[in-house]
């Protein structure tokens, strides 16, 4: 279920993608069975003043105070990139030609994956007034993480100041996010 922000000069909605048929039709697996979440985040500066947001910035919080750090594509397409096979099988029914053709395609997916999974992530924007930026942010944690219970912490730095502020939407709640300044 979406949820979303609206305050300060800014608007953040954020996506997150539970649902295991939009896994499947979004990255073509089940991300969440390997324990990541992907977060599809909508940032739209709303105010005069220029900010910063990158998706490495953000962080994943659940309920008994467990942190998760944002991924980038390429180290999610490397988790679950044992799911594309092994060589065992076409080596021996092959021989050393199987095991070759069997290499290159994995090597193939792996870089098809890896390429399609950092095209979806969030950029490192600076956004001016009415500028927006879209994109998946990634979270690599344990399997059957309760990610429904988990809020997420967006980090906005104002460009020109540096000031910071975190903005925290819980991703399993209808509950109305809310603001808190960073702390040192």
């Amino acid at each position: 279920m979406p949820v979303r922000s609206n305050e300060s000069g800014f608007v953040i909605s954020g996506d997150p993608y539970l649902d295991v048929e939009r896994q499947k039709t979004v990255f073509d697996t089940v991300l969440t069975s390997e324990g990541i979440l992907a977060v599809q985040l909508h940032v739209r500066n709303t105010g005069d003043r220029r900010v910063i947001v990158q998706g490495s910035d953000m962080v994943l919080e659940f309920p008994d105070g467990v942190r998760l750090t944002a991924s980038g594509g390429g180290a999610v397409a490397t988790k679950i990139s044992h799911d594309i096979g092994g060589v065992a099988g076409p080596a021996l029914a092959f021989g050393l030609i199987g095991a070759l053709t069997a290499t290159h395609g994995q090597n193939k997916a792996r870089a098809a994956r890896t390429a399609d999974y950092t095209k979806k992530e969030l950029p490192p924007a600076i956004l001016g007034g009415g500028q927006a930026s879209e994109g998946f942010v990634y979270f690599i944690g344990p399997e059957n993480a309760a990610y429904a219970r988990a809020t997420l912490n967006v980090h906005v730095v104002d460009a020109d100041t540096g000031a910071s502020r975190i903005v925290r939407l819980p991703l399993g709640s209808t509950d109305p996010p809310h603001q808190q300044p960073k702390r040192p």
